[in-house]
Protein backbone atom coordinates (compact mmCIF):
# COMPACT_ATOMS: atom_id res chain seq x y z
CA UNK A 1 0.00 0.00 0.00
CA UNK A 2 1.50 3.33 -1.06
CA UNK A 3 0.61 6.99 -0.75
CA UNK A 4 1.47 9.72 -3.25
CA UNK A 5 1.62 13.13 -1.56
CA UNK A 6 1.58 16.41 -3.48
CA UNK A 7 4.21 18.51 -1.72
CA UNK A 8 2.64 21.74 -3.06
CA UNK A 9 -0.91 21.29 -1.75
CA UNK A 10 -0.81 18.25 0.57
CA UNK A 11 -3.36 16.25 -1.44
CA UNK A 12 -2.83 12.48 -1.40
CA UNK A 13 -3.61 9.33 -3.37
CA UNK A 14 -3.74 5.84 -1.87
CA UNK A 15 -2.99 2.89 -4.12
CA UNK A 16 -1.79 -0.68 -4.14
CA UNK A 17 -0.49 -3.25 -6.56
CA UNK A 18 0.39 -6.90 -6.31
CA UNK A 19 3.15 -6.21 -8.85
CA UNK A 20 4.74 -2.77 -8.37
CA UNK A 21 7.09 -2.77 -11.34
CA UNK A 22 4.47 -2.39 -14.11
CA UNK A 23 2.50 0.03 -11.94
CA UNK A 24 5.51 2.30 -11.44
CA UNK A 25 6.37 2.11 -15.14
CA UNK A 26 2.93 3.58 -15.86
CA UNK A 27 3.34 6.35 -13.30
CA UNK A 28 6.78 7.31 -14.62
CA UNK A 29 5.78 7.30 -18.30
CA UNK A 30 4.41 10.65 -19.47
CA UNK A 31 2.49 9.08 -22.36
CA UNK A 32 0.76 6.62 -20.02
CA UNK A 33 -0.07 9.45 -17.61
CA UNK A 34 -1.58 11.54 -20.40
CA UNK A 35 -3.78 8.65 -21.57
CA UNK A 36 -4.95 7.99 -18.02
CA UNK A 37 -7.60 10.37 -16.69
CA UNK A 38 -7.14 9.54 -13.00
CA UNK A 39 -6.74 12.63 -10.83
CA UNK A 40 -3.33 11.50 -9.57
CA UNK A 41 -2.08 11.16 -13.17
CA UNK A 42 -3.35 14.63 -14.08
CA UNK A 43 -1.79 16.07 -10.91
CA UNK A 44 1.60 14.49 -11.65
CA UNK A 45 1.50 16.02 -15.13
CA UNK A 46 0.49 19.42 -13.73
CA UNK A 47 2.89 19.60 -10.75
CA UNK A 48 5.76 17.35 -12.03
CA UNK A 49 7.30 14.41 -10.20
CA UNK A 50 9.67 16.50 -8.11
CA UNK A 51 6.65 17.95 -6.29
CA UNK A 52 5.43 14.54 -5.12
CA UNK A 53 6.62 12.07 -2.54
CA UNK A 54 5.85 8.37 -2.72
CA UNK A 55 5.80 6.46 0.54
CA UNK A 56 5.04 2.87 1.42
CA UNK A 57 2.34 2.61 4.06
CA UNK A 58 2.56 -1.15 4.52
CA UNK A 59 3.05 -4.47 2.82
CA UNK A 60 0.12 -6.86 3.12
CA UNK A 61 -1.10 -10.10 1.66
CA UNK A 62 -3.29 -10.12 -1.44
CA UNK A 63 -6.11 -11.47 0.72
CA UNK A 64 -6.00 -8.40 2.99
CA UNK A 65 -5.36 -5.66 0.42
CA UNK A 66 -8.97 -4.51 -0.05
CA UNK A 67 -9.54 -4.28 3.70
CA UNK A 68 -6.26 -2.40 4.23
CA UNK A 69 -6.92 -0.05 1.33
CA UNK A 70 -10.33 0.77 2.80
CA UNK A 71 -8.67 1.47 6.15
CA UNK A 72 -6.24 3.96 4.56
CA UNK A 73 -8.98 5.56 2.43
CA UNK A 74 -11.03 6.12 5.59
CA UNK A 75 -8.01 7.34 7.60
CA UNK A 76 -6.30 9.66 5.10
CA UNK A 77 -9.38 10.72 3.08
CA UNK A 78 -7.19 11.19 -0.02
CA UNK A 79 -8.33 13.90 -2.40
CA UNK A 80 -6.95 12.25 -5.56
CA UNK A 81 -8.92 9.01 -4.99
CA UNK A 82 -12.28 9.73 -6.62
CA UNK A 83 -13.98 6.52 -5.54
CA UNK A 84 -13.79 5.80 -1.86
CA UNK A 85 -14.85 2.15 -1.77
CA UNK A 86 -11.72 0.00 -1.85
CA UNK A 87 -11.40 -2.29 -4.84
CA UNK A 88 -13.02 0.10 -7.31
CA UNK A 89 -11.24 1.17 -10.46
CA UNK A 90 -11.88 4.15 -12.77
CA UNK A 91 -15.57 4.38 -11.95
CA UNK A 92 -16.23 0.65 -12.04
CA UNK A 93 -17.27 -0.94 -8.77
CA UNK A 94 -16.32 -4.63 -8.78
CA UNK A 95 -18.97 -7.15 -7.81
CA UNK A 96 -18.36 -9.66 -5.01
CA UNK A 97 -17.29 -12.35 -7.47
CA UNK A 98 -14.61 -10.07 -8.96
CA UNK A 99 -13.45 -8.97 -5.52
CA UNK A 100 -13.12 -12.60 -4.45
CA UNK A 101 -10.90 -13.27 -7.47
CA UNK A 102 -8.75 -10.23 -6.70
CA UNK A 103 -8.37 -11.31 -3.08
CA UNK A 104 -7.39 -14.87 -3.92
CA UNK A 105 -5.31 -14.39 -7.06
CA UNK A 106 -2.18 -16.50 -6.90
CA UNK A 107 0.41 -16.58 -9.66
CA UNK A 108 2.32 -19.87 -9.97
CA UNK A 109 6.06 -19.63 -9.28
CA UNK A 110 6.85 -21.04 -12.75
CA UNK A 111 4.94 -18.15 -14.33
CA UNK A 112 6.75 -15.61 -12.16
CA UNK A 113 10.12 -17.12 -13.13
CA UNK A 114 9.23 -16.85 -16.84
CA UNK A 115 8.25 -13.21 -16.35
CA UNK A 116 11.48 -12.43 -14.48
CA UNK A 117 13.70 -14.12 -17.05
CA UNK A 118 12.04 -12.70 -20.16
CA UNK A 119 14.59 -11.17 -22.51
CA UNK A 120 13.32 -8.92 -25.27
CA UNK A 121 15.04 -8.64 -28.62
CA UNK A 122 16.41 -5.28 -29.73
CA UNK A 123 13.70 -5.22 -32.39
CA UNK A 124 10.98 -5.66 -29.73
CA UNK A 125 12.58 -3.00 -27.53
CA UNK A 126 12.64 -0.61 -30.50
CA UNK A 127 8.94 -1.27 -31.21
CA UNK A 128 8.03 -0.64 -27.57
CA UNK A 129 10.13 2.52 -27.50
CA UNK A 130 8.48 3.79 -30.68
CA UNK A 131 5.00 3.00 -29.32
CA UNK A 132 5.39 4.64 -25.91
CA UNK A 133 8.40 6.90 -26.38
CA UNK A 134 8.26 10.65 -26.43
CA UNK A 135 9.64 11.97 -29.74
CA UNK A 136 12.70 14.17 -29.24
CA UNK A 137 14.14 16.69 -31.71
CA UNK A 138 17.88 17.20 -31.50
CA UNK A 139 19.27 20.26 -33.22
CA UNK A 140 22.95 20.43 -34.05
CA UNK A 141 23.72 24.08 -33.26
CA UNK A 142 26.79 24.07 -35.52
CA UNK A 143 24.96 23.29 -38.76
CA UNK A 144 21.30 23.59 -37.63
CA UNK A 145 20.64 20.00 -38.70
CA UNK A 146 17.55 18.53 -36.99
CA UNK A 147 17.37 14.84 -36.10
CA UNK A 148 14.14 13.31 -34.76
CA UNK A 149 14.47 10.42 -32.29
CA UNK A 150 11.56 8.20 -31.29
CA UNK A 151 12.36 8.35 -27.57
CA UNK A 152 14.41 10.01 -24.85
CA UNK A 153 16.51 6.85 -24.62
CA UNK A 154 17.39 6.91 -28.32
CA UNK A 155 18.29 10.62 -28.14
CA UNK A 156 20.29 9.97 -24.98
CA UNK A 157 22.40 7.33 -26.74
CA UNK A 158 23.20 9.82 -29.49
CA UNK A 159 24.07 12.56 -27.01
CA UNK A 160 25.98 10.33 -24.61
CA UNK A 161 23.60 10.87 -21.69
CA UNK A 162 20.73 9.05 -20.03
CA UNK A 163 17.07 9.27 -20.94
CA UNK A 164 16.30 10.45 -17.40
CA UNK A 165 18.68 13.41 -17.84
CA UNK A 166 16.90 14.39 -21.04
CA UNK A 167 13.54 14.02 -19.28
CA UNK A 168 14.70 16.30 -16.46
CA UNK A 169 15.66 19.02 -18.94
CA UNK A 170 12.32 18.71 -20.71
CA UNK A 171 10.33 18.90 -17.45
CA UNK A 172 12.41 21.75 -16.01
CA UNK A 173 12.03 23.97 -19.07
CA UNK A 174 15.71 24.91 -18.74
CA UNK A 175 17.72 25.22 -21.94
CA UNK A 176 19.35 21.84 -22.43
CA UNK A 177 22.91 21.27 -23.57
CA UNK A 178 23.65 20.70 -27.23
CA UNK A 179 20.27 21.93 -28.45
CA UNK A 180 17.81 19.27 -27.21
CA UNK A 181 14.22 20.47 -27.81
Amino acid sequence: MCVWTNLKNGKTYIGYSSNLSPRFLKYFNENALRKNKMLISLAIIKYNFENFSLDTLEYCSVEDVIEREQYYLDTYKPKYNILKPAGSSLGYVHNESSLAKIRTRVVPEATLNKMRSRVQSEQTKAKISKAIGIPIKVIDVNNEEITLYSSKKEAGKYLGTSDSTIGRYIRSGKPPPRGIY
